[in-house]
């Protein structure tokens, strides 16, 4: 048995503006394996991931179950449904849930793998920090665990996001998925919702469109988007948010859409940025 895998199910990152690459790699020396589930892109985000499992062939499980419910099921039962078909291929101790739009800080990655080792705890809960192209300002909230033990029983929820054991645990009061009983701790992990101008219609075309059609608030936020941005053309900004952030995501802060950086496959670079060896194939 390994000790720690990451779970991700995601389609289509590369136009959706998910700092995909960047979540990945940012946990990647802690993983024994990461299981990687393309639903269906047609973006350019399976060959990334293609790239990706033949830079870190031991560490890259890379699958492909597509999200055949994908244009009528609400968009956080679709991530669930998958991830749960992977979750018994998984033999390690503990799980990470990985969202597409998630990084976590190369500072904590290791305290968060020695507290997995050490706790009698079964989920440790992270606070979120919520950064976006359209402000200054992070804010931060407790949502759902993203880390766990393998249990039996053990289902994911909220998105493909977190995780819980039988009935859901409101232990330290947050009204969302755990596992009990949990280790809170305070350094976060950082959601990237809408960093990306030029992404950020088509993200709320899939939800209004596919993903959440009965949602009246998406629907309105898809308007107000097209109407706000109408014919208007992207240039890098220069209101992101940069200090205290991974340092994978700095390079892209301001920018007007979401790529794949070349320097992202390249092991040197990513050990001068990180402070981390990538060079674990």
């Amino acid at each position: 048995m390994t000790f720690l895998a990451g779970i991700l199910t995601i389609r289509d990152a590369i136009n959706g503006g998910f700092v995909f690459v960047e979540g990945i790699l940012s946990v990647l020396p802690i993983c024994d394996k990461i299981y990687i589930n393309d639903a269906g892109s047609t973006d350019g985000t399976l060959e990334v991931f293609q790239k990706m499992k033949e830079t870190w062939p031991s560490k890259i499980e890379l699958l492909q179950i597509p999200d055949t419910d994908f244009e009528s099921t609400h968009f956080q039962l679709v991530d669930d449904v998958i991830n749960q078909k992977i979750l018994p291929l998984i033999d390690s101790e503990w799980v990470i849930s990985l969202e597409g739009d998630t990084v976590w800080h190369e500072s904590t990655i290791f305290d968060l793998l020695n507290l997995m080792k050490t706790t009698e705890c079964n989920s440790i809960r992270q606070p979120g920090w919520d950064t976006q192209w359209c402000t200054k300002n992070a804010y931060k909230d407790f949502k759902s665990v993203r880390i766990a033990r393998n249990l039996p029983g053990l289902l994911m929820t909220d998105g493909g996001g977190g995780f819980m054991v039988g009935a859901r645990s409101d232990e330290g009061g947050h009204g969302m998925s755990g596992v009990a009983p949990e280790e809170i701790v305070d350094y976060p992990r950082f959601h990237f919702p809408y960093l990306f101008p030029g992404n950020a219609i088509e993200r709320a075309r899939r939800h209004a469109e596919h993903l959440e059609t009965s949602n009246e608030g998406r629907k309105k936020q898809y308007e107000d988007l097209k109407e706000k941005f109408k014919g208007q053309k992207f240039s890098k900004q220069d209101q992101c948010p940069s200090s205290g952030l991974p340092a994978l995501v700095k390079g892209l802060a301001g920018e007007p859409v979401y790529f794949v950086r070349d320097e992202l496959f390249d092991l040197g670079w990513l050990k001068e940025t990180t402070g981390l060896d990538y060079d674990i194939c």
